[in-house]
């Protein structure tokens, strides 16, 4: 009994420490979080790229063109590793007028 609880404590333990890169993305995706919740949806039949939306707000708060372009990118790849971070994802994505039919408009 006591084998079989430590074994589902390590498999479902979520305080393993992150690995350097996760943890130097984790400000970034944080950003993305808290911009997809500001974000007001845009009326029906409106479109703006997800990716040129949020990478004009990483402009406007500092960051040059080619870092918010790899910024967007790595927040992409990012959300790829969790369901809840992919609903983030896909939160800003129709909150843009964006979906699976037009998502690359």
């Amino acid at each position: 009994m006591k084998f079989t609880t430590l074994a589902l404590f390590l498999f479902t333990w979520t305080g393993q420490p992150q690995s350097p890169a996760t943890s130097q993305e984790e400000p970034f995706w944080q950003d993305f979080v808290a911009w997809t919740e500001a974000l007001e949806p845009l009326p029906p039949d409106t479109h703006i790229p997800l990716r040129d939306h949020y990478v004009e707000h990483l402009i406007a708060g500092g960051l040059s063109a080619e870092k918010a372009e790899m910024v967007f990118d790595r927040v992409n790849a990012r959300r790829r590793g969790s369901l809840v971070r992919s609903r983030v994802y896909w939160s800003a994505l129709f909150k843009l007028g964006g979906g699976p039919k037009n998502r690359y408009r």
